[in-house]
């Protein structure tokens, strides 16, 4: 019988699964991604309170000066902030207890005090950064130059994911229209026909597979 249509569906499916390797980093890879995965507050929050008691303390040493010095308040509390920041909050409150008892002890003796709250503010930085290090080492952030040795390098496997697209793609069977009898029927075949099938005494397709009502049929006549 001569073959009316024939279609044939191709189903694609994608997915995306992780696909993982091991990969080799040195330490200094390593600090450096650890750091860039930090959040702004983790990265500088020892600048930003240096900052605030610098400020703090600028404010408060100006505004004792009296009324006649009221227009050097935030400009003095402004540089103190520069100060703080740049020298961290443990500098800021060594120099500041240091040099407030070196002024009860030696009120008129300015260059003393002076050299009191350096040394404060340098034990006072050393004394905040060893009870509250950094999560990162700023040695293993320092940039480094082609052809520089560096010296005790340590390194890592670690292991990375990615998802990797996948398509699959599936193909259905031929779906065949053909008349029989005046009557349009539609078949499954599992190859292309051509433009012509063979019919059965059924009128199915003989490439087609066997109905359901056809196998229940031939178990009755096995049995």
């Amino acid at each position: 019988m001569p073959v009316l249509t024939v279609t044939h569906d191709t189903v694609t499916r994608t997915s995306r699964p992780q696909v993982c390797w091991d990969v080799i980093v040195s330490d200094r890879e390593r600090a450096r991604r650890q750091y860039e995965q930090q959040s702004w507050v983790v990265k500088y929050w020892k600048p930003v309170l240096g900052g605030i008691l610098g400020g703090a303390l600028g404010y408060h040493f100006t505004a004792n000066y009296g009324p006649t010095h009221r227009k050097w308040v935030y400009p003095t509390a402004a540089g103190g902030m520069a100060v703080g920041a740049l020298a961290g909050p443990g500098a800021v409150m060594g120099g500041y207890g240091l040099g407030k008892l070196a002024y009860e002890y030696f009120p008129t003796k300015l260059p003393v005090v002076a050299g009191v709250s350096l040394v404060g503010a340098i034990l006072g930085n050393v004394v905040f950064n060893f009870l509250f290090p950094d999560a990162v080492s700023s040695d293993l952030l320092a940039p480094t130059t082609p052809g520089v040795y560096l010296p005790e390098q340590q390194f890592y496997i670690e292991t990375s994911c990615l998802p990797r697209t996948q398509v699959q793609y599936t193909e259905s069977a031929y779906r065949v229209v053909y008349m029989y009898q005046g009557e349009r029927r539609t078949a499954m075949l599992p190859h292309f026909p051509g433009n012509t099938i063979e019919l059965d005494a059924e009128g199915r397709p003989v490439q087609a597979p066997p109905s359901p009502a056809s196998l229940v049929r031939m178990r009755e006549v096995s049995q």
